[in-house]
């Protein structure tokens, strides 16, 4: 068979493998050193892989160097104040921790929730039955409103349940999701397979947990991480010594008992008054403790004077203008990116969608979801089919159409649809970052840096020194009648300095 004459170019013209592999070249390179060292007198003159490396790559070579010892230790930390118990009116945990090690690395709450409901429930007519009781979706999350680090009378960070709603959408992976999912309290997907005798086996998927309205909840165990920039990553540990003699304090404001749990009628499925204003539950703090050889310690302590860290900055602003532009003067500091959300705010008050953004879909008798199912009719002693409206409860409709950010005149992104902020940007450097596309359609994110979510810096807007940024917003969807509200947060940079016995933020306006 004749053979093209491009295919007969490239197979046979050597010039191409200069370009991919330079042998030639790596072969002159590596008898010249030898040469050399032979000339020198060293006992063995045969180039070394480092010699290899300087002008090539070698994938068949790994290699190790030894590490600095390094031991960790969890503290369990005992709190303060209304611990025990969830009212109706929320409350207030703080947590004091001794510092022990080197360096304060990741903190994770604790949270046991008692068991809630009776295992003999009354059944019969809806006046007399027993309710059931379901928790909202992402209680982890949601039971804690704000939550503060402070070194004595220094706020050092501080961040909101919005702000972790954040993190769920943008930098939890899908490897990680199942987990951080049961942490936080939300229900599992499950898998049930059944016979079938037309040659398959059938697969059912469904969900149990918190969220599953029950007569009884057994007692449940949540582990939410602490969102301050020294968790999650060994590598920015606070260093004790940057933080010295002072009181080291994280406080946590709780979500009032009707935010987390509700009770529901047993046939209906709709809520009905909480037979209860006290949820029992416990918290504690675990802190994890780092420790180095004193002499790895004293590197870091002769250095010791300022770390560079991340801090949390937000605003909310109500919508009520199918147009308008908001000028953002409450966020300062170094920003990294921001997140950006526009939700209804009816959304705060439903147990599924608090922590989405968006608006739920209004739904006709012809346009609405209806799922059929099986119940048990203890009566008839059979079950029943039945149809159930269905919800969405992982994303709902956007509200605004487009979006942009000025500085000073200047745009910083031009007017854009805003799924070019949730679908694209995202996703742009998906290799180099941390970052994850959302669900949620209504949450966006706009960069400033190259690699958000990575320990060094690539890129920030000083929002300290420019303070005319804009977010200007189109919508179709917004007006007096059906408000939204815009939710804005960033990442911000800033230095942690220590003055003599106390520490202070860099940037402080």
């Amino acid at each position: 068979m004749a053979q093209s004459g491009v295919t007969r170019l490239v197979s046979q013209d050597e010039r191409f493998d200069k370009f991919f592999t330079a042998s030639s070249y790596l072969r002159q390179r590596l008898s010249e050193i030898y040469e050399k060292r032979k000339q020198a007198g060293c006992p063995i003159p045969q180039p070394t892989f480092v010699d290899l490396e300087r002008t090539h790559i070698l994938y068949l070579r790994t290699a190790y160097r030894p590490y600095v010892s390094v031991a960790c230790e969890y503290v369990r930390v005992k709190p303060s104040g209304d611990a025990a118990t969830l009212s109706t009116s929320g409350g207030t945990v703080e947590f004091t921790f001794p510092v022990y090690g080197h360096f304060t690395s990741d903190m994770v709450f604790h949270v046991r929730f008692k068991g809630v409901g009776t295992t003999k429930p009354t059944l019969g007519e809806a006046a007399n039955a027993s309710p059931r009781f379901r928790f909202c979706a992402y209680p982890g999350i949601r039971l804690f409103q704000k939550v503060s680090f402070r070194s004595d009378e220094t706020l050092i960070d501080d961040y909101l349940s919005d702000e972790v709603s954040f993190v769920n959408k943008f930098m939890v992976s899908a490897d990680q999701r199942q987990a951080w999912d049961r942490g936080m309290g939300q229900a599992d997907c499950r898998t049930a397979e059944y016979f079938n005798n037309s040659g398959f086996t059938g697969v059912l998927t469904y969900r149990e947990g918190l969220q599953t309205p029950k007569y009884f909840h057994e007692p449940q165990d949540l582990w939410v991480p602490l969102q301050f920039w020294l968790c999650g990553d060994a590598a920015n540990a606070l260093l004790n010594d940057l933080v010295p003699n002072t009181q080291r304090t994280v406080v946590a404001d709780l979500a009032p008992l009707g935010q987390i749990i509700e009770a529901v009628d047993p046939h209906s499925g709709q809520p009905v008054a909480l037979p209860f204003d006290r949820l029992g539950l416990q918290i504690d703090l675990y802190v994890n403790n780092i420790f180095v050889n004193p002499e790895i310690h004293d590197l870091f302590a002769s250095r010791v004077g300022f770390s560079l860290i991340r801090v949390h900055r937000r605003q909310h602003k109500i919508l009520n203008k199918p147009m308008d532009s908001i000028h953002l003067d409450q966020l300062k500091y170094p920003a990294e990116f921001l997140y950006v959300g526009f939700r209804d705010r009816a959304n705060l008050n439903d147990f599924d969608h608090w922590h989405l953004f968006g608006r739920a879909r209004k739904h006709t008798a012809a346009s609405r979801p209806v799922a059929p199912t099986t119940n048990w009719n203890s009566a008839l002693n059979m079950y029943q089919l039945v149809c159930r409206n269905a919800k969405e409860v992982e994303t709902l409709d956007p509200i605004i159409t487009s979006f942009k950010l000025t500085a000073h005149g200047v745009d910083l992104f031009p007017s854009l649809p805003s799924s070019f902020f949730n679908a694209y940007l995202p996703q742009r450097y998906f290799a180099g970052t941390a970052v994850v596309s959302p669900r949620d359609t209504s949450a966006c994110l706009a960069t400033f840096c190259l690699y958000p979510g990575q320990s060094n810096p690539s890129g920030y807007y000083n929002l300290s020194a420019g303070r005319e940024l804009y977010l200007s917003y189109h919508s179709n969807k917004v007006d007096a009648a059906a408000p939204a509200e815009l939710v804005v947060s960033i990442s911000a940079l800033n230095f942690l300095v220590r003055k003599g016995d106390k520490c202070f933020l860099r940037y402080a306006l």
